[in-house]
């Protein structure tokens, strides 16, 4: 279903999927470590969650692979968001 969607991202499913969430992920990690520290926890969690949330379903929907691939780098974002309070 996706190669219909998105006929160009057998070319560059591996940038969008890995590249693209995993340089988010490790980089907004460090920051939202310490963010946590000064933010308060439940709002950054709840932030974490609906960031997270919205991007899933805008992934889900849009039809476009660069919305798909900003998707995906937010959804690392907001993954660390809510990893930083957890711990």
């Amino acid at each position: 279903m996706m190669s219909v969607a998105f006929p160009q991202l057998s070319a560059y499913y591996a940038i969008v999927a890995s590249v693209m969430f995993s340089v988010a992920y490790s980089c907004s990690n460090i920051y939202m470590g310490n963010a946590s520290k000064k933010w308060n926890k439940k709002a950054m969690l709840c932030a974490g969650v609906i960031g997270f949330s919205a991007t899933t379903l805008t992934a889900g929907m849009t039809d476009s692979l660069m919305v798909f691939a900003v998707c995906r780098f937010l959804f690392g974002v907001c993954a660390s968001a809510i990893n930083a309070p957890i711990y």
